[in-house]
């Protein structure tokens, strides 16, 4: 590499301070490279100065072979502000010859070179090291990100070197705006789509978790670096174990991608679901590197999944429990409207009541409902025949996920208590009453439902669909349920919270 010195430049310097034409100067650097010469500079430019020339002590007159190989009297010095040499040489022959006339003007000579090499350290220290080391320091200050100010010097490569600087300082400033405009959309997306990213290092057995990870699991920013096995501490119990196995079975085996649904445990102890969907990084033998992945919290989804499944398993139970109440109705009607044309006005009213409770329970679109009209509606074709049925409490607002829940459940003791219970005979008796308790954000309503006059009860002899549908909507609308089949009549309580509506 030329450093902007010219042959010419270089020989008109030497003139200047009265060095004869037979006099070689050259210039090399650390590694012995030469980056210019008085003579032969483009033969020469880029080659390796001999070993032992680069070895010669500085500012010292020493007798040996030059880089042609011809003896010289060579004198080697180094600039003040780099470890630039500078090289200045006399044909021996030539010294040889002088010596025999006078060995003052060979004396002469040694202080001629000494100083000559001294002087031309100095002068390209200045002109080239001091740009130089302006450059470096520039350098210097962006990689730490200060600012810095370039200033034109008489070296062309310098100032080359402070514009790349300058367009590499601008680049920088633009290629971090985008990354932080990237890395906000990227944590706003994961807000909004409650995702958090990981990556596993296989061989140091470390995973890192994201700021939006520690959210889903509800964890502490000191959780965020974690081995394998203390990564599977939030996972479930009953699904630690399985996960454990596919994971490690993920590792092993050639699949490069991976998807996995587990419930997690939150250190308040709420269960959430999640997917964790990644990609394994393998090397050339197909051994796993690096996962990277993200997971994404799916618990709406799966409460969506259980409330589908369960109104599906309710659609075919309800056909069999319809018709059932239907003959249930009709019986009764009958007994109390022998007429036909009593009975068929009585019986169609009931099976509009009836259409009416329907309706409440596949009602998707409300913003509330009172918790009254929700006991009122499911009991409605009961109410309408006049039985005793008492019904009373607080006044509360159910929301809409609730009253469905609820309403399947009430519907599904109404139903129970019209083919075993209290209903299904004449002098049954029914009593459906609540209240309501505030708390800081939520209503705590304790709802009780009691039969008395039925028949005498016992406990199912085994869990049927009925039972079932109530246990799991309790535990989905976050209630405790208690059943009481007492000989006298059931006794259905069921605790339950709801968020305050104003």
């Amino acid at each position: 590499m030329s450093l902007g010195l010219m042959p010419e430049d270089l020989r008109t310097l030497l003139q200047g301070q009265g060095l004869p034409p037979t006099w070689v100067a050259a210039i090399w650097d650390s590694k012995g490279v030469t980056m210019a010469r008085s003579r032969d500079h483009a033969r020469l430019l880029g080659t390796t100065v001999p070993e032992h020339l680069v070895k010669l002590p500085l500012q010292t007159v020493v007798r040996t072979t030059n880089i042609d190989g011809e003896e010289a009297f060579i004198a080697i010095g180094h600039g003040h502000w780099s470890d630039w040499a500078v090289d200045v040489s006399f044909p021996a022959a030539l010294v040889d010859r002088q010596v025999r006339d006078s060995v003052l003007l060979w004396g002469a000579t040694i202080l001629l070179v000494g100083g000559l090499v001294i002087g031309l350290a100095f002068l390209f220290g200045r002109a080239l090291t001091g740009p130089l080391a302006a450059a470096t320091a520039a350098a210097a200050a962006l990689g730490r990100g200060q600012a810095f100010t370039i200033r034109q010097s008489r070296v062309r490569e310098v100032n080359a070197v402070g514009q790349a600087l300058l367009r590499a300082r601008y680049d920088l400033a633009q290629g971090s705006a985008a990354l932080r405009r990237s890395e906000e959309q990227l944590r706003t997306a994961a807000e909004a789509a409650q995702f958090g990213a990981h990556e596993y290092d296989v061989a140091r057995d470390r995973s890192q978790r994201s700021p939006q990870f520690l959210k889903i699991l509800g964890a502490d920013p000191a959780d965020a670096t974690v081995t394998f096995e203390a990564g599977l501490d939030f996972v479930h119990p009953e699904d630690r174990e399985p996960i454990r196995q596919r994971k490690l079975a993920i590792l092993r085996e050639a699949e490069s991608h991976y998807q996995l649904e587990y419930r997690i445990r939150r250190r308040d102890g709420q269960v959430r679901w999640v997917m964790d969907r990644g990609q394994v990084i393998r090397d050339d033998a197909g051994r796993a590197l690096r996962v990277v992945g993200v997971v994404l919290d799916i618990t709406d989804n799966k409460e969506a999944e259980q409330r589908q499944r369960l109104l599906f398993d309710e659609l075919n139970h309800r056909v069999k429990n319809t018709l059932s109440i239907v003959q249930a109705l009709a019986q009764q009607t009958l007994r109390t409207r022998p007429e036909p044309a009593d009975f068929a006005e009585a019986f169609t009213d009931r099976l509009v009541s009836l259409a009416r409770a329907h309706s409440l329970l596949t009602h998707d679109s409300w913003d509330g409902a009172d918790l009254r009209n929700i006991v009122t509606t499911a009991l409605a074709a009961f109410i309408d025949e006049g039985r005793p049925i008492e019904i009373g409490g607080d006044p509360v607002m159910i929301p809409p996920s609730t009253t469905i829940t609820l309403s399947l459940m009430l519907h599904e003791l109404a139903t129970n208590a019209a083919k075993y219970g209290a209903l299904s005979v004449p002098h049954g008796r029914l009593s459906v009453s609540w209240t309501a308790v505030d708390a800081e954000s939520a209503v705590a309503v304790d709802l009780d439902w009691q039969e008395h006059g039925g028949p005498p009860v016992s406990p199912p002899a085994r869990r049927g669909f009925g039972s079932r549908l109530l246990a799991g909507s309790a535990e989905q609308i976050g209630g405790e349920l208690e059943m009481d089949y007492a000989a006298a009549g059931l006794r259905c309580r069921l605790r339950f919270s709801v968020p305050r509506i104003f």
